[in-house]
């Protein structure tokens, strides 16, 4: 019973504590702030962020940096949660997440996207001037993703490299066949499979066979399934070296598996 008075007590309850009280009202202001803080307890810790309260968004996360490395975490199962961290991010300096923004808001506020990415891009942040070559690629302002895709590409971002190869193929004169080659080889050594594709593709063609077969070898071991079937096709006609039908079979079947219909058909199960 001793426990049960001392209780009521604390809550200023009359019957419990013998007589009735005088109100005390610093009591029951220092009582709304912790139903305040209770409730904060039990606040999803990410609505601050989803409701585009930046600041708060920042202090939830614990730094800028936190919370777009928590975007990252979010973003394939939860892409508004995690544009919103990336916002935070963006608004904190940390110019990584105004380029991963600008993703996100391509499709949306394209307007939006370019001013993120360029902030990216002027900070030489790599993947904000990827980002920003894909929308000005998209517009059909091949010249400025050209330019934007280079920037990323001496800044490491080995996709740029091989988007910039293949601005040729979309009809940029600018772009020379040796860039071509140069800006695919870099994309490749930067351990893009779609560069080493790209290039065994171009090199094929009777530029040089045995370094294509390596190429596209190298792409199918990256998990490239295009690369996979023309891997198939080279060894099995014996381009850049004697013909290899158990090469060719094996290739085949690993293109299968990552889900290339076209090495499927090439591919002869056991029997």
């Amino acid at each position: 019973m001793f426990r049960l008075v001392r209780v009521a007590c604390v809550f200023a309850v009359a019957s419990a504590c013998g007589g009735d009280p005088e109100p005390d009202f610093g009591r029951e202001r220092a009582s709304e702030r912790e139903r305040e803080r209770a409730a904060s307890a039990h606040e999803d810790p990410t609505a601050a962020c989803r409701r585009g309260d930046l600041a708060q968004c920042i202090a939830l996360c614990g730094s800028p940096a936190a919370c777009h490395d928590l975007g990252l975490l979010r973003e394939p199962g939860d892409s508004a949660l995690a544009l919103q961290l990336y916002l935070a991010a963006c608004d904190g300096d940390v110019l990584e997440g105004c380029g991963a923004a600008a993703d996100l808001l391509r499709a949306t506020d394209p307007a939006r996207a370019v001013r993120l990415a360029t902030r990216a891009c002027d900070g030489d942040v790599g993947i904000g001037c990827n980002n920003l070559g894909v929308i000005r690629q998209v517009d059909g302002d091949l010249a400025a993703a050209a330019d934007a895709y280079r920037r990323g590409c001496e800044l490491g971002v080995a996709i740029s490299c091989t988007a910039t190869a293949a601005l040729r193929s979309l009809g940029l004169a600018s772009i020379t066949t040796d860039d071509e080659i140069a800006f695919a080889q870099r994309g490749c050594d930067g351990g893009d499979a779609v560069g080493c594709a790209n290039l065994g593709r171009i090199l094929i063609r009777g530029v040089d066979p045995p370094r294509a077969v390596a190429l596209f070898r190298r792409a199918c071991a990256l998990d490239h399934a295009v690369s996979c079937y023309d891997l198939a096709l080279s060894l099995g006609r014996g381009e850049g070296g004697p013909v290899d039908v158990e090469g060719a079979n094996a290739a085949a079947r690993r293109g299968c598996e990552l889900g290339s219909a076209e090495a499927c058909s090439l591919f002869a199960p056991p029997r």
